[in-house]
């Protein structure tokens, strides 16, 4: 843990002692979400990141400036950190990066599942492993895929279904 999630932590604390119980009670509705979710499908598929990844700040960068670049990479991670479920990251291909499009960064989907059931994640992780190549997603893919359009969900799905039988 760094310095400054420690000290952010310290100062939030004090300065906002009651925020943490709230937080604790959002994240029991929250796994109770998740839960009711996970009864009607056996797992759910979603990007891990939805941006690629920023370049590095320098090394003497501000802990505001280091904070800014890593802000949003954990959007569709963290809650999962939080409700206990389990979830696996595995890599599906390149994207073209934000600053330069001759630059291929590498993506990944999650998969995320019920408590107690990692056995189904890695089942279908193994059968992606073993039926992609991995690939590269141009331009109009990638934007469909960040927007979070129902076409390239579709897409997404069928393939995973194509290959899970």
């Amino acid at each position: 843990m760094s310095k400054e999630a420690l000290l952010s932590g310290e100062f939030a604390w004090q300065r906002y002692g009651t925020v943490y119980p709230k937080a604790v009670n959002i994240m029991r509705k929250l796994k109770d979400m998740y839960d009711d979710i996970l009864s009607s499908v056996d797992v759910m598929v979603m990007p891990t990141t939805l941006l690629p990844a920023n370049r590095l700040p320098v090394s003497d960068a501000t802990p505001l400036v280091q904070m800014e670049a890593a802000k949003g990479m954990t959007e569709n991670t963290c809650q999962f950190n939080a409700t206990g479920h389990p979830a696996l990251a595995i890599p599906i291909g390149y994207v073209p990066a934000t600053g330069d499009k001759n630059v291929q960064l590498p993506a990944s989907m999650q998969i995320v599942g019920r408590w107690h059931d990692e056995l189904t994640i890695f089942r279908l992780a193994h059968t992606w492993e073993q039926a992609s190549t991995g690939r590269n997603f141009d331009d109009s893919e990638y934007h469909l895929m960040r927007s979070g359009k129902m076409q390239y969900a579709r897409k997404v799905m069928v393939a995973l279904f194509t290959l899970v039988g």
